[in-house]
């Protein structure tokens, strides 16, 4: 697996104790371990693309985390100091830690960092998948032009990857864009060789006849198709009304009406039905995110397990009356507020005449049965995404000016985003901006009645 959060380090050393165990991250501090044997700390970096231990033999963990600080000042001096020599930049290891070095002094946001620690693992799986030797002692001379043509069809064909946060659905190969993000954290290591000289040429930047690009095209963004608002609203109510054969959370088909199920079980699936609606509504009327209604999981370093992160999900309290607090979780700007429309203002209040406190929604996903009211109604397919899509679209067709529904939706780039996505509207509000279009002067007008 390499894209998403990454494992936590599991294996058994030997520790100076004797006693074997594992070391794993301690706390929210980069490169601190602690052993959950021997309680020992450790700090963990790397020297020319090799990962390094170094034991701090102390279990105090005020004194570790000093000892931890100092040592990574101690590595950062070592490698200002200019212990590696030109050719310590001929491997893909010593490049990769090159390069990590430069993106650490690049003050950027955490998530781009993220997205590039990310590139940096789908291009090593794919070097993996080519079967082309040990990355860290590869020479950067050996790759070739083949080689990148190769790596790169692996990526978009071959290679095995889960989406974050999932721990069953495996995807094969990579979108254009992501494998094009791969390639470039190449392209930028080889640059790096060569302006150490430690290759001659990079293939990237070496066209010749004959070759391809070894950059895929970029994928043009998908048209937004979404229902009409009638329509729409006939789905939200087969979400919560279903007309179809009922089924149990396994998805086993069990009878065509809720009077032909004990009173127990037609009650407790009519509350699972409304709350699904519910959910739909709510991101439809509001532009949240799933992650932003039903809140962020992330990955237990210990248990292996996700877990809900405090404070991320959506509450009754985050109804301020007139305003609607949306706890962003992409990115630190994200976390918004936005006014109350009439569609959500009626869902919170049917929420509020139930319950004072507590998260607004219990349920994490709705995408199945999402896309068997679609098919019942006869539209096409939607999806968590589609419903945001719809809320902008919506609001833009009302007359919302785009850099404002931009921000509501929690972006932080003044409209570009939105303007891609949402340039071309549906047909029915484009001929019906169309008829109030006229290039006869009021004057002319009257005169032709």
């Amino acid at each position: 697996m390499v894209q998403g959060v990454s494992p936590p380090v599991d294996f058994t050393p030997m520790d100076s104790s004797g006693t074997k165990g594992k070391r794993l991250p301690y706390g929210n501090i980069s490169g601190l371990y602690r052993n959950d044997v021997t309680r020992i700390f450790y700090t963990r970096y790397s020297v020319n693309g090799v990962r390094n231990w170094h034991s701090h033999k102390t279990t105090d963990e005020k004194r570790a985390k000093v000892l931890h600080g100092e040592k990574l000042v101690q590595v950062e001096k070592d490698r200002q100091s200019g212990m590696r020599g030109s050719s310590d930049f001929s491997t893909l290891g010593a490049l990769e830690a090159e390069l990590r070095r430069i993106w650490s002094e690049d003050l950027t946001k955490q998530d781009t960092k993220t997205a590039r620690l990310d590139s940096l693992n789908r291009m090593k799986a794919g070097w993996e998948c080519c079967r082309l030797g040990k990355w860290e002692t590869t020479k950067a001379r050996t790759v070739t032009y083949d080689r990148l043509v190769s790596i790169r069809n692996a990526l978009i064909k071959a290679v095995r990857w889960k989406r974050r946060g999932s721990h069953k659905k495996w995807c094969v190969g990579y979108s254009n864009p992501a494998t094009n993000y791969a390639l470039r954290v190449m392209h930028q290591m080889l640059d790096i060789a060569y302006h150490k000289r430690a290759i001659n040429e990079n293939p990237f930047n070496e066209p010749s006849l004959g070759r391809e690009e070894i950059y895929l095209p970029q994928e043009t963004r998908k048209k937004v198709e979404l229902p009409t608002i009638s329509d729409m609203e006939r789905v939200f109510t087969e979400l919560e009304n279903p007309t179809k054969a009922i089924e149990d959370s396994s998805g086993t088909k069990l009878v065509g009406r809720y009077d032909d199920l004990s009173a127990d079980l037609a009650a407790h699936l009519r509350r699972v039905a409304k709350e699904t609606g519910r959910f739909a509504r709510l991101i439809a009327y509001s532009g949240m995110r799933v992650s932003e209604l039903a809140g962020r999981k992330v990955k237990n370093a210990e248990t292996g397990k996700l877990e809900l992160v405090p404070g991320s999900q959506a509450t009754i309290a985050d109804d301020l009356g007139k305003k609607f607090h949306i706890r962003g979780t992409k990115t630190k700007t994200s976390d918004r507020k936005i006014p109350v429309s009439d569609g959500l203002r009626a869902v919170l209040d049917e929420i509020r005449s139930e319950k004072v406190a507590g998260p607004l929604v219990t349920i994490e996903d709705i995408n199945p049965a999402l896309a068997k009211a679609c098919k019942a109604v006869g539209v096409k397919k939607l999806s968590h995404h589609d419903l945001r899509h719809y809320f902008a679209t919506i609001c833009i067709e009302g007359g919302t000016d785009i850099p404002t529904v931009s921000r509501w939706l929690g972006h932080s780039d003044g409209g570009a985003l939105a303007m891609r996505t949402y340039g071309h509207l549906r047909d029915e509000h484009s001929l019906a901006a169309m008829a109030k279009v006229s290039f006869v002067a009021p004057t002319s007008r009257l005169r032709l009645a």
